[in-house]
């Protein structure tokens, strides 16, 4: 019963989510810094909680963050493009094209490890 539930209810969400207007929007780049800047901190926090040295940390949030960067700006997925789209309120928003998620890894990376 909570199967079936939880299915029709994610179909009547997906559902929703194809009538809400996609556009591009100008200063996506900093919805984008944003984003990336949470996914490095998450991993970051992750690997501090495996006592993960700082210098070690920083490789492999370089190392991840460059290639995930490169998956989103360049990256096929079986013939589709990957894209992260913010929601806001009715409007679906994604990247103008104005910016490369590759051009602020390693500048995140820094922001990320060098925070308090």
């Amino acid at each position: 019963m909570f199967i079936e539930y939880y299915y029709i209810t994610f179909i009547k969400a997906s559902i929703k989510h194809i009538y809400m207007k996609l556009s591009s929007f100008k200063n996506s780049e900093l919805l984008g810094l944003e984003f990336q800047y949470e996914v490095i901190k998450i991993l970051n926090e992750s690997l501090k909680e495996q006592k993960i040295k700082k210098k070690i940390r920083e490789e492999i949030c370089g190392d991840f963050s460059f290639n995930f960067s490169m998956l989103l700006d360049q990256g096929k997925i079986k013939d589709t493009i990957p894209l992260v789209v913010f929601k806001k309120g009715n409007k679906l928003l994604m990247n103008d094209g104005s910016f490369d998620y590759y051009e602020s890894s390693y500048g995140n990376v820094d922001e990320v490890l060098s925070a308090k």
